[in-house]
């Protein structure tokens, strides 16, 4: 549910809770030993994908493809309801492909959108629906579309794939890590905190703190993100 900054900045917490308060403990020395490598890897990983030029880069051009697809999205609905029936009937059929394939598919990550977006020009360069785009004169619209469609693909493959595949990886691979450690280190906290207490009740109630933060927010975001594509659906049903 979190995001790689999240898990980065949450699990941060957590060991410095955990170094704080229990750093005598016997297990929890050793068990620190084997979460400050991943730890101390994802906080690189991190820290290069954040800051890093490309980042930027890929933004910008995801929002101009992104405008272009609803600008074209948008121009098909509104020839749905055109008092013409010849024209209707093509914004129809051409509204359809856009429901059929993900009415809100610029709300995608890069990778997923990427794939929506091939599979939207391929339908709409077929010789049926072809024939719908040139008589409701959209040729031009998914022209750009596929340009900065094209342009987008160029940018990431060209920037971001030589340190997709050094950075990406590592950022995985840590997060396995850090859970595998995090969860033994935890679950060891509340079976002391059942059988002790004392310290190990205050970190494990200060842990907790830490996870509910950042479950919550998690949670927020997936609220609205499901809010934002079905008002998007809503809309475009209307």
């Amino acid at each position: 549910m979190l995001t790689s900054n999240e898990a980065h900045t949450s699990a941060s917490r957590i060991y410095k809770i955990i170094d704080d308060i229990l750093s005598d403990d016997p297990f929890i020395k050793k068990a620190a030993k084997l979460l400050e490598p991943p730890l101390n890897d994802l906080t690189v990983a991190v820290g290069r994908t954040t800051d890093s030029s490309y980042v930027k880069l890929l933004e910008d051009m995801d929002s101009v493809r992104d405008t272009r697809y609803i600008g074209l999205r948008d121009y098909c609905k509104a020839f749905a309801s055109d008092e013409d029936p010849e024209l209707a009937a093509a914004g129809k059929s051409l509204v359809a492909i856009f429901k059929e394939l993900g009415w809100t598919m610029y709300l995608e990550g890069y990778a997923a959108e990427s794939s929506l977006l091939q599979a939207l020009i391929g339908r709409l360069e077929k010789p049926i629906e072809s024939t719908y785009v040139t008589a409701i004169g959209a040729t031009a619209r998914l022209n750009s579309l596929k340009a900065a469609q094209s342009d987008f693909e160029s940018s990431f493959k060209n920037k971001v794939d030589a340190k997709t595949k050094e950075v990406y990886p590592k950022i995985r691979s840590s997060r396995r890590s850090i859970a595998r450690y995090l969860s033994g280190m935890l679950n060891y906290i509340d079976m002391m905190a059942e059988i002790d207490g004392g310290v190990f009740n205050i970190a494990a109630s200060k842990i907790d703190a830490v996870i509910t933060e950042f479950e919550t927010m998690a949670k927020a975001r997936q609220t609205r993100k499901e809010s934002e594509k079905k008002k998007t659906t809503e809309s475009s049903a209307k």
